[in-house]
């Protein structure tokens, strides 16, 4: 078995909320009528399109996008709203919206072919779900031809505070990348676009030894890069394009971080700052960690941290990554509006603190499973692109049927060099062990298997409907490495 010397990329937090999120879900999976008790109707518009948009100060691209942004709107919302979406198509393919790590009623999951239709071109679709009382970082995004559609943009931010809150500063960062589909012709990528420029000695961190592509005996075994993927974002726009963060001296941040890349983990460090890891897919750590240096997000991952604007000055929030950070991932961080441009650190990343949902727990957590279901992921192999869940490729694949309140015990091997984000829709899960180590107490909805790596989650199947469990590899998931969850 192959052993990573950091492992690939794990899990999230609070052993809360693993009974679901579904405080006003009707008892039938049905979508509900009213908000939770205290809570408020929230109604969205979105629509799909092709849209003209600007990575940088070059030439603009095209995007597929929702209400023509990249990222599309933030959807703000408080726990035990009832949240309503009216969305249209008007892109010239079918579609749809998929809440992710939202526990909504099976009919409003927004994946074709299971939870309903696809959304034709000219149509529309009514979304209607109360948020759940776990506040915290969730996203949304299409779940058709993904490849295609989420890479060109169609994703943004879903956000859950809870019923009070003391005021605090706070920014969303999605993290993602933009590169050619297959059947599409290429968009380049304007020259001005890489960072190198303007970032202070950032081109240097390339010749690094041992870094390339990924920092070794860091990060682990080098990984696909992110399906020719040409520019790497932070909030749609590539630096020196990308929105700044403006703060206080003195000021407590919070950051949210979602990872919307096809297939790239990012690690990210915050220049000049010391920070602590408070949540996780949504869930808040039950111990926060802090301390932290450089954070590992694999696809799907959220992460929230918050840090102290303690340091005067101007810093760079930034994947160590050479080739991310060379194709645009960073963003300026200024203090009391101090000017000038960040200079990037070029320390070795292997010596920072680094904080990863899969680090070592002292002692196993207790587990009462009602069942243990056994998946084995393969493919990929003798030429073929095809990948496997107990040698069945999506969609000719036989549900896993399970009983409604049951604790169900997942055991996935990875027998593939390649890593694997599985994430399950409908439900939270908690991760027990990852390459047969115990882990932190972590509740999640998206766990990666490491290349020949293993993981073990407990799911109580508390929402009733079919759900889908697939690779956020977008590539792997088109490539059939998916199947069907049915609790009744």
């Amino acid at each position: 078995m192959v052993r990573r010397r950091f492992p690939i990329i794990w899990l999230i937090a609070a052993l809360t909320g693993l009974s679901g999120c579904g405080s006003g879900r009707p008892p039938d999976g049905s979508p509900p009528s009213s908000p939770a008790p205290g809570g408020e109707v929230k109604e969205f518009h979105l629509s799909a399109a092709v849209s003209d948009w600007q990575l940088n100060g070059g030439s603009a691209i095209q995007a597929w996008a929702f209400n023509g942004q990249v990222p599309g709107p933030p959807l703000v919302v408080r726990a035990g709203d009832l949240v309503k979406v009216d969305f249209t198509n008007n892109l010239s393919q079918p579609t749809s919206v998929h809440w992710h790590g939202v526990a909504v009623p099976n009919a409003m999951d927004g994946t074709p072919e299971v939870t309903q239709k696809a959304i034709p071109p000219g149509g529309t679709f009514h979304y209607e779900f109360v948020a759940p009382p776990t506040p915290g970082t969730y996203w949304y995004h299409s779940h058709f031809d993904e490849m295609t559609q989420v890479r060109s943009g169609l994703y943004g931010p879903l956000i859950i505070k809870p019923r009070e809150q003391a005021p605090a500063k706070e920014a969303t960062v999605m993290l993602s990348d933009y590169g050619t589909q297959p059947g599409a012709s290429p968009t380049p990528v304007a020259a001005s676009a890489s960072p190198a420029a303007g970032m202070g000695g950032m081109g240097g961190m390339g010749g690094m030894p041992g870094m390339s592509g990924t920092p070794a005996g860091m990060m682990g075994a080098p990984q696909q890069p992110s399906d020719e993927a040409t520019a790497f974002l932070m909030n749609g726009k590539q630096y020196p394009a990308t929105p700044e963060l403006d703060v206080r001296s003195g000021e407590r941040v919070r950051l949210r971080l979602i990872n919307a890349s096809a297939s790239a983990d990012h690690f990210i460090r915050l220049d000049g700052q010391r920070f602590t890891v408070v949540a996780t897919d949504g869930h808040e750590l039950p111990q926060p960690v802090s301390g932290v240096q450089l954070l590992r997000l694999g696809p799907a991952e959220r992460v929230d941290i918050e840090f102290t604007a303690d340091r005067p000055g101007v810093w760079a929030l930034h994947c160590v990554i050479p080739e991310h950070l060379q194709r645009g991932m960073a963003m300026t961080i200024r203090v009391d509006g101090a000017s000038g441009q960040p200079q990037i650190d070029q320390g070795d990343p292997r010596q920072l603190r680094l904080w990863a949902p899969d680090e070592p727990a002292s002692q196993a957590q207790p587990v009462r499973a009602d069942r243990t279901v056994d998946l084995q992921i393969s493919g990929n192999m003798m030429g073929s692109s095809l990948w496997t869940l107990n040698g069945q490729t999506y969609p000719k694949v036989t549900p896993i049927e399970i009983k409604r309140g049951q604790h169900v015990l997942l055991r996935m091997t990875n027998m593939s060099m390649e890593p694997h984000p599985m994430h399950l829709h409908g439900m939270p899960f908690q991760v027990l062990k990852v390459d047969g180590h115990p882990v932190a107490a972590a509740t999640k909805d998206t766990v990666e298997l490491g290349p020949m790596g293993s993981a073990e989650v407990l799911v109580k199947a508390d929402n009733p409907g079919t759900w889908l469990f697939h690779c956020h590899n977008l590539e792997h998931m088109m490539n059939g490495l998916a199947t069907l969850i049915r609790v009744q």
